[in-house]
C-alpha cells in the first residue's frame, strides 16, 4: 500500500520540507549567533571578537540541528556500516 503514487508523492514532499527546514535551522542558528554576538559586542565594547565567536558557535548549532533533521529525515543513517577494511576504531571488535 505503500508503493501507491499518492503515498509516495505525500512522502516526497515531506522530506522536502524536512530538509528545508533543516536548511532554516542552519541559517537560523547562524543569524542568531551573529545577532546576539553584534549585541554583546556593542554592549561590552569588545568589537569584533563576540560576533566572531558567537558566528562560529551558530554555525557549529547549525550543523548540529541539520544533522539531528538528517536523522529524523533517514533513520537509518545511524546504522550503516563500515566499509570492508575499515578498522574498528573502539577496539571492541564489533562491526
Amino acid at each position: 500500500m505503500s508503493d501507491h503514487p499518492e503515498n509516495r508523492r505525500r512522502n516526497g514532499s515531506a522530506s522536502v520540507v524536512g530538509e528545508w527546514s533543516a536548511g532554516g535551522d542552519f541559517l537560523g542558528s547562524i543569524l542568531a549567533g551573529l545577532l546576539i554576538g553584534f549585541l554583546a559586542d556593542k554592549a561590552l565594547g569588545t568589537d569584533p571578537w563576540l560576533t566572531v565567536v558567537m558566528i562560529i558557535a551558530g554555525v557549529a548549532v547549525g550543523f548540529w540541528r541539520m544533522m539531528e533533521s538528517a536523522r529524523q529525515i533517514n533513520p537509518e543513517a545511524r546504522t550503516l556500516p563500515r566499509p570492508a577494511g575499515a578498522t574498528d576504531p573502539t577496539g571492541d571488535g564489533e562491526t
